[in-house]
């Protein structure tokens, strides 16, 4: 095979200088290619590219940016050293991109993704060891740091993958790949810059407190080990503090999630769920055929913690909660029972009269059969007990639906009973967030009725 010696180009760029301009630190910029030639059209080609430089203004990426983001903009001072490998064939091509990078400052703005926020960090760097070969992305190291925070990426993922214009499909690609993504979020100068994306309340100052995260199902210690598809979703916050209109605030247990994620080929099994903070305990675990959740919540605690740091536009809720999600599938039989019990739930939005419930339980208990064609409701009932009120919709007689309607084909509906009784008052107070404001009924109500709905109305 014919092949000549490696054909190398060097050069440098330096900004030119206006005549009587202010003295400053012009940009530099120095390369150097070299590549394989080959006198067959077909043959493996090979070559690197590499450059370095100093001082370069982001702004003349600005049309990049903008491209990718309409109004966004780039601003800053640039240094950078990379280097860039390819070889292969064109039907084959193989790439490896090394180096690192920094600017000092930084400022980035979009309006359709930030709104009215700017990220002005006084430094950001980074690195990167990416191998690209047969259509899958290796990263061997992927850093980015700034005062923001930093996060890390190693793994690999398929690029095919994430090429596919259904958003199912992407994230399916993503959750066959094997990637490690760890970092922290600084909160109190995420709120500095970005407080209308946080949706901060006016006068309020994050003064400390971070977000350590860990999405992963690969160890870059055992990259070629033969393991099944399991995430493990670790985030934490540490104590938040604040001042608010020269008040101190602490959040002293903000929220701690664990999860742990395992993909089947055909569904996923949820082998542990822990969400603990000092309003809300979630535990759980299952998959689409078995799924468990128990769940506690004070309402109180939220809107008290909520409110201190956001702008919940008066809206207030109080209570307690406590429930749990139980829903089988044993061969082709499926059963659900499950329910959510509230204490002196309160409500308050604006404008509105506001809706208060002493005791709320609401109650779902369902089964019946499935197999790929058809779903089979043998019974469904839907509670809600409040004090004397009370409302049932009951399936009235064993129904059976498709899962893909047939074209043409008579709508299919599930016949319900529909029964209501209680205090008119009380109703018209639970409907009335929703409803006019001038909303008044009185008297008692014992109502009963058949109504059949589908998935596209109801009569």
């Amino acid at each position: 095979r014919l092949r000549t010696d490696p054909v190398k180009v060097e050069g440098s760029w330096k900004e030119p200088q206006a005549e009587n301009a202010e003295v400053k630190n012009p940009a530099e910029m120095e390369f150097l290619v070299s590549a394989v030639k080959s006198g067959e059209p077909d043959a493996s080609r090979s070559g690197s590219l590499k450059f370095k430089t100093r001082l370069f203004d982001l702004k003349q990426l600005m049309p990049l940016v903008s491209a990718l983001s309409p109004g966004a903009y780039l601003d800053g001072i640039s240094n950078s050293e990379m280097e860039i490998k390819w070889s292969g064939t064109k039907e084959a091509p193989r790439f490896a991109v090394k180096g690192n990078w920094e600017a000092a400052p930084l400022v980035f703005g979009a309006p359709d993704l930030l709104g009215n926020d700017e990220i002005s960090t006084d430094y950001a760097k980074g690195n990167i060891d990416l191998m690209a070969a047969d259509g899958i992305l290796y990263f061997k190291e992927a850093n980015a740091e700034s005062q923001l925070g930093k996060v890390a990426l190693q793994g690999k993922l398929n690029w095919d993958d994430l090429q596919d214009e259904s958003k199912q499909e992407k994230l399916a690609g993503l959750l066959n790949s094997q990637l490690k993504l760890t970092g922290n979020l600084d909160l109190a100068e995420t709120a500095k810059q970005l407080p209308e994306t946080m949706h901060l309340r006016p006068g309020m100052q994050i003064t400390s407190g971070t977000v350590n995260f860990e999405v992963s199902n690969f160890d870059p210690q055992q990259p070629e080990q033969n393991q099944e598809t399991a995430w493990m979703i670790d985030l934490k916050t540490s104590d938040l503090t604040g001042r608010n209109k020269g008040q101190e605030i602490r959040w002293e247990q903000p929220i701690t999630l664990m999860m742990q994620v395992v993909k089947r080929p055909d569904t996923f099994d949820i082998r542990s769920l822990k969400c603990e903070s000092d309003f809300l305990k979630v535990t759980g675990s299952g998959n689409t055929s078995d799924l468990k959740l128990r769940l506690e919540a004070d309402l109180d605690q939220l809107s008290e913690r909520l409110d201190q740091f956001v702008d919940l536009q008066t809206v207030s809720l109080k209570g307690k909660m406590n429930g749990e999600v139980d829903f089988k599938v044993t061969g082709e039989s499926w059963e659900t029972e499950s329910f959510l019990n509230f204490d002196h739930l309160q409500l308050a939005m604006p404008d509105r009269r506001g809706w208060q419930e002493p005791e709320l339980k609401l109650t779902v208990d369902g089964a019946g059969k499935t197999d790929e064609q058809q779903i089979h409701v043998e019974r469904f009932i839907v509670s809600l007990i409040a004090g004397k009120d009370a409302f049932q919709a009951k399936l009235e007689s064993p129904t059976t639906i498709d899962r893909q309607p047939k074209e043409d084909a008579r709508q299919q509906l599930l016949p319900f009973k529909i029964q209501l009784q209680g205090k008119l008052a009380s109703w018209a107070d639970r409907v009335r967030p929703l409803a006019r404001p001038d909303l008044q009924l009185a008297g008692d109500v014992k109502f009963a009725s058949s109504v059949s709905i589908g998935d596209q109305y109801f009569v």
